[in-house]
This record gives C-alpha cells, structure tokens and sequence, in this order.
C-alpha cells in the first residue's frame, strides 16, 4: 500500500488524514503473491515489483 497517485498528502498516512483511499499495489498472503494491482482502489504512488520467485 502507498499514497494514491495524484493525492495531496504527502505520504500514506496524510494522504488517508485527508480521506483519500490508499493505493494498494499488490496483496501477499503467506508470502504468496496474491494479487496485483487492485482495480477497485486509485492506483499506488509506488509500484511493487516481484523480483525474484
């Protein structure tokens, strides 16, 4: 999770203070990536990549 692009917070914790939904960029369960970038959020400031499996 990150700050939502084009949010007037400065960081994920000003940007929700504000009322702004957090950008989520991908959800790990277990240490299995479970999803990617979520459609039903603004997307995140910061995107996660997966760099090793």
């Amino acid at each position: 999770m990150d700050k939502a692009q084009h949010s007037p917070g400065k960081n994920i914790l000003e940007s929700v203070q504000l009322g702004d939904l957090p950008g989520v960029g991908m959800t790990i369960i277990d240490g299995i990536v479970r999803t990617q970038r979520s459609r039903n959020t603004p997307p995140a400031g910061k995107v996660p990549e997966v760099v090793a499996k």
